[in-house]
């Protein structure tokens, strides 16, 4: 507990992720049955794998994977069950599941389907897909060994995960789903909806470019001791597209006063940028190599640590507010929560942890089932005008 609130209040939002395009392969993307460096007795696949997303020129966003087994002690997987609610069977996070890991493949019908990581990139003899479910990322990995081809056009989904090294920020893509796509190259993209918490210190200047910093807040996981923590994070607005980005701050981003923090689930996008650099994974230092290796970085983001910056090899762009649909009216809202939540709820955590900062109080939640996909068109967008 930190200052009498239990972490486990603090919610994490939305945090998902697409990535469209077509497959790269290299010596990196897989690593099958490694020994754990500081644990041998752990086994382990993993998977660094590029998505070449970009329309005009290369834009390669990675996504990994990582999953094992120790041989010293019983492996087990935590999963949960299902309840019906409206007449349809959804997620029933109060009923765990314990899966032995020898036990990881039979059937059970009483696991929710979002606890499998699904695969379809084989098609059957009827040219239909064949859909392959996994509850380790083990399997799907050696799985995906087997059967991915490069310059396959495939749609890439899952979840973000943060955590911090050496002080700064770090962000994984982990899949929980990829199949086969028939969509064109003009409607490549790599996307992610995302929760963020804004102060009124979030937004900074723009550069000579045009692209404004906002300097906002993500919720994760930290550890079972402290709990779920806040990391900051840096979007930024292209303010040459985005013309009516002052707008959009004071109505929606920035908070009504000092004392305020707004909670938005916002869309973004990943677009590559010149880092103005010809460095390579050889010439990583072998921290670096290492934490490519074990999925921890992608390559892109090594190089543009090595060269100081992340900045230079792809920008983190804010592109709009995702909207929710009341099932009733059929009124559509953004998702804006600034109702509850203080700044001076968000402190720093103890020294140690390298300068996280936790959230001790976080307001109304937003029913991420009600989020607009990221891949879909709804049709006329009463908000449209506003982010274009």
């Amino acid at each position: 507990m930190i200052g009498g609130i239990k972490m486990s209040e603090i919610k994490k939002g939305y945090s998902k992720f697409q990535l469209l395009g077509t497959v790269k392969l290299n010596d990196k993307t897989f690593a099958i049955n490694q020994k754990g460096k500081n644990k041998p007795s752990y086994i382990y696949n993993s998977l660094n794998l590029g998505i070449d997303c970009g329309v005009e020129e290369s834009n390669v966003i990675y996504a990994t994977l990582l999953g094992g087994y120790d041989t010293t002690r019983q492996n087990i997987i935590y999963c949960h069950g299902v309840k019906e609610e409206n007449g349809k069977l959804v997620d029933n996070f109060d009923e765990q599941i314990i899966v032995d890991f020898q036990d990881r493949n039979k059937e059970n019908k009483d696991i929710a389907q979002s606890c499998y990581i699904t695969v379809g990139i084989v098609k059957d003899v009827n040219d239909r897909i064949v859909e392959k479910k996994f509850l380790s990322a083990y399997d799907v990995v050696e799985y995906l060994k087997e059967n991915l081809v490069e310059g396959m056009t495939v749609s890439v989904r899952g979840n973000l995960k943060y955590s911090s090294y050496q002080g700064k920020t770090q962000m994984k893509r982990e899949i929980t789903s990829i199949w086969l796509s028939t969509v064109k190259k003009e409607d490549f993209k790599a996307t992610f909806n995302q929760t963020v918490w804004f102060t009124q210190d979030s937004f900074g200047e723009k550069d000579e470019n045009g692209y404004l910093p906002l300097y906002g807040y993500v919720v994760d996981y930290y550890n079972k001791d402290v709990g779920n923590v806040c990391y900051p994070i840096t979007l930024e607005i292209d303010t040459n597209v985005m013309k009516k980005y002052e707008m959009i701050i004071k109505t929606y981003l920035r908070p009504s006063n000092a004392e305020n923090v707004n909670k938005v689930v916002v869309e973004g996008r990943w677009i590559k940028t010149d880092n103005g650099t010809d460095l390579k994974y050889e010439d990583l230092s072998d921290d670096l190599k290492q934490m490519v290796d074990l999925g921890m970085l992608d390559e892109q983001e090594a190089l543009g640590r090595a060269v100081g910056s992340t900045r230079g090899e792809f920008k983190t762009l804010f592109k709009s507010i995702c909207t929710k649909r009341d099932s009733t009216t059929g009124a559509v809202s953004l998702l804006v929560d600034n109702t509850n939540t203080k700044v001076e709820d968000i402190v720093k955590v103890p020294e140690e942890n390298k300068g996280e900062t936790v959230l001790k109080a976080v307001g109304s939640e937003v029913e991420t089932k009600k989020v607009t996909p990221i891949e879909d068109d709804n049709g006329d967008d009463p908000f449209a005008d506003l982010f274009n």
